[in-house]
């Protein structure tokens, strides 16, 4: 282990299609190779690979895929300079590991189809890991640090030391392994919202920016009477004529982050709902408020 301890001070990036982290030792998996992809498709938490700890599984969100890329570590313990982030954990989940390595990245890359028998590290799609063979229980902890300005370059991109989204520590353990939970939380379900109150509006860590104006589209139809056409139109042509905003309030027309689809602005936002409306690069989103982070 001590020889790999370099490797795991590093976190990785990997983004998922489907939103799922996996964990397993690859020598383990090799009779999937010549299956179909889909063998895991239709019942992932039912699997027997699952369930007998050569497979470790985490959801990240149990909406639309959580694609990322989201920056994971794998190691024994939480870093103290992770400690004060960690806002939550999943409950422990078995593995098993026999070979001298294990590979971190996307359900996307689990054996099947005929590919699988390597495992070579691919941009944000995972790599494999030294590790020594054992039973585990690996405890993945959730890090909210995406308010803290000092962790941002000015392209929106988390700096070099920035802590990692999510800190997979296994610990070695004796005899039996438990069942992994049959109905894991999904991890960004672990982040707790932040609540508002009647007397005080809702704030965040913030970097004041200015608001990036979009060209407007050429050619937009109108009614008879030049009113905007579409709902859509219409929100934007509102929010035009709404007050401006102060640095980290949040409000129609605010940039945000939102640890799903990036970067977006509101549309709609209204006091005593907590829902939004945003737009992102993606297309539009009803999101959470207590998931947004004012830039």
């Amino acid at each position: 282990m001590s020889e790999s301890k370099e490797v795991l001070q590093r976190p990785l990036r990997i983004a998922s299609n489907r939103g799922v982290l996996v964990l397993f030792d690859p020598t383990l998996l090799q009779h999937r190779v010549k299956d179909p992809s889909t063998w895991w498709k239709d019942g992932l938490l039912e699997t027997r690979e699952r369930r007998d700890g050569r497979l470790a599984v985490w959801p990240l969100s149990s909406g639309k895929a959580a694609g990322g890329p989201w920056r994971v570590r794998l190691g024994t313990e939480l870093d103290p300079s992770e400690e004060p982030f960690a806002v939550g954990s999943a409950e422990p989940t078995p593995l098993v590991i026999e070979g001298p390595e294990v590979f971190l990245g996307p359900i996307e890359r689990v054996p099947g189809d005929g590919a699988g028998d390597r495992l070579s590290a691919l941009p944000e799609q995972g790599r494999v890991l030294p590790w020594a063979p054992g039973r585990y229980l690996v405890l993945a902890h959730v890090l909210n640090w995406q308010g803290e300005e000092r962790f941002w370059t000015e392209d929106n991109e988390p700096v070099a030391d920035a802590p990692p989204d999510f800190v997979l520590v296994a610990e070695a353990v004796d005899g039996e392994l438990p069942a992994p939970a049959s109905e894991p939380q999904p991890l960004l379900e672990l982040i707790p919202g932040k609540t508002p109150t009647a007397s005080k509006k809702v704030r965040f860590a913030t970097r004041p920016r200015t608001p990036i104006e979009e060209p407007k589209k050429p050619g937009r139809r109108r009614s008879a009477g030049g009113g905007v056409k579409t709902p859509r139109e219409a929100r934007e042509k509102r929010a035009t004529n709404l007050p401006q905003l102060r640095p980290g309030e949040m409000g129609v027309g605010a940039e945000v982050r939102h640890p799903m689809y990036g970067i977006g602005t509101v549309l709609f936002v209204r006091e005593g709902f907590p829902k939004a409306r945003v737009r992102f690069h993606g297309g539009e989103e009803k999101v959470d408020k207590d998931t947004l982070t004012v830039i």
